[in-house]
């Protein structure tokens, strides 16, 4: 599903559980809000209120079906043949290259780590630190931790000791569906012992970073789109004309996720 080049996000401080701040997102702008890079990390928090210092949802559910994706969120894993036989283990979430092969590996494991630039390509740390200090670690310096995406790619790596690359086990989802795997967990987030915990906040002090929470906490939240009031207003002009209009106001308002299917 293709996403608009900018989401336009907007905070609302009122209290709500996740599912009934996620109806009142589709009701009333396009749906909670989904989070694809850096760059929207940095345009969200700006929306929260500077009075504000507690955590907001956003549009990210756990599903309980874990799947192999890239750090940098722009896909899952499509070359399979990496990994070492016998791998995936379920030694870990998080993944480490060693002798041109990928095995997963517990993420509070400290190895060095290679990351990407988007200028220089690969950029090797020999500084040990756990997966998610070096997840830190790329995007702050460079761009991300390294994504592999062709033999090619990781014969770059085979002649290094064991480095955390970006590939992570992940089970999380964006309430619109959108196939972007862009995460910005705190550093002992999300937990496996939090079974009950399945929907996921960010924290409106200086980190940012998310965190898991019962779906049933009530809290502010952030929508995403701008479209929907814009439509309202069509809509009630359109709805003093023909009956045929009632049908396009139908279709105004009652698609929920797809940009392009929407009527107008």
């Amino acid at each position: 599903m293709p996403r608009p080049s900018i989401p336009m996000y907007q905070f609302m401080n009122q209290s709500m559980t996740w599912l009934d701040a996620q109806r009142y997102c589709r009701a009333r702008f396009t749906d909670l809000a989904a989070v694809m890079t850096m760059n929207d990390v940095r345009r969200l928090v700006t929306t929260v209120d500077s009075g504000y210092n507690g955590s907001v949802w956003i549009g990210l559910r756990a599903v309980g079906v874990g799947r192999w994706v890239w750090s940098m969120g722009d896909s899952a894993i499509s070359q399979d043949s990496m990994w070492n036989p016998g791998e995936p283990s379920g030694d870990g979430e998080c993944v480490r290259s060693f002798n041109g092969s990928w095995y997963d590996e517990s993420c509070s494991t400290v190895l060095p780590f290679v990351c990407f630039n988007d200028s220089t390509g690969f950029v090797i740390n020999n500084t040990a630190m756990t997966w998610r200090d070096a997840q830190s670690y790329c995007r702050q310096q460079h761009t991300d931790l390294a994504s592999i995406s062709s033999p090619e790619q990781q014969n770059l790596l085979s002649n290094e000791s064991s480095l955390w690359i970006g590939l992570f086990l992940d089970s999380w989802v964006w309430s619109n569906q959108w196939s972007y795997f862009f995460r910005y967990w705190e550093a002992d987030q999300p937990s496996l012992s939090l079974v009950s915990s399945n929907c996921a906040g960010m924290s409106a002090t200086d980190s940012r970073k998310w965190a898991q929470y019962s779906c049933d906490l009530k809290q502010p939240f952030i929508c995403y789109g701008g479209e929907f009031p814009f439509k309202q207003e069509i809509c009630r002009s359109l709805l003093k004309q023909t009956l045929k209009t009632t049908v396009i106001c139908f279709h105004l308002f009652c698609v929920e996720d797809d940009f392009n299917s929407v009527f107008l």
